[in-house]
């Protein structure tokens, strides 16, 4: 995810519920159930510390990020630069589906909850699953704990974004299969995501002044690339305008 923030809006929420999991345990002995708990606690402090301040971590979280509403006048706006653009409507029980693509594996559309106040049930299931126990070392324990936390954070946005009503196909890897490429914030590094020509389900023409003609080379576009599942993509022209 190229926008630290995406990872870091809730991390204050994260690290109050954290530290009060550390305090109710107590564990003053380090070789108690109790004080390996707080030493796996511990270290995944650290690490939400060292992931608000952009240092390279084992996991990474790559997502691809959907609306519920396809025809959203910010979205043209930040996306499509002031011209016509498109969106594409994909089948979500399809997204996350297995397939023979190796970068898919453990992909989850999870939706967006916009604020830390309304994620209260997403802090309350992740303290029930890390730390459970105080076996093996709490290094290697809150690595492989990690994960869970980076998808409770994924998973939390700004209330100010709430519009976008927003989906996140999330996957957390330890490396692999990563591509990169230039933008707009220096080199962004990338995960291909395979998905089946069935999973497209609608494409909205954005604004603009061609939207007929620009739907006639769609059509051929999609029967060219998509052969028989072209003719099943409903095309339809967006109902806002610029100005």
């Amino acid at each position: 995810m190229n926008d630290r923030e995406e990872l870091t809006y809730a991390a204050d929420e994260m690290e109050k519920r954290l530290q009060g999991r550390i305090t109710s345990l107590g564990g003053d002995d380090l070789y108690s159930e109790e004080g390996s708990r707080v030493q796996i606690l511990r270290n995944i402090l650290y690490e939400i510390g060292r992931l608000r301040a952009g240092e390279p971590l084992a996991w990474q979280a790559h997502a691809a990020c959907f609306c519920r509403h396809g025809d959203l006048l910010s979205q043209w706006r930040g996306y499509a630069g002031g011209t016509s653009g498109f969106a594409i409507g994909f089948r979500p029980e399809m997204l996350a589906e297995p397939n023979p693509h190796p970068s898919n594996e453990s992909l989850q559309l999870i939706p967006i909850v916009y604020g830390s106040h309304n994620a209260q049930e997403s802090f309350d299931g992740l303290e029930t699953q890390v730390a459970t126990h105080g076996t093996g070392h709490p290094g290697t324990a809150a690595w492989h704990e990690f994960p869970r936390v980076m998808k409770t954070l994924a998973s939390v946005k700004n209330p100010g974004f709430r519009e976008e009503q927003e989906y996140r196909l999330l996957r957390i890897t330890g490396g692999g299969f990563e591509e990169f490429r230039a933008s707009p914030y220096g080199i962004a590094p990338y995960l291909r995501i395979g998905y089946r020509p069935a999973a497209i389900a609608r494409i909205i023409v954005g604004p603009g002044a061609e939207q007929r003609a620009t739907e006639t080379a769609v059509r051929r576009l999609l029967t060219s690339y998509l052969r028989e599942h072209g003719s099943n993509v409903m095309i339809d022209h967006s109902q806002v305008k610029y100005r």
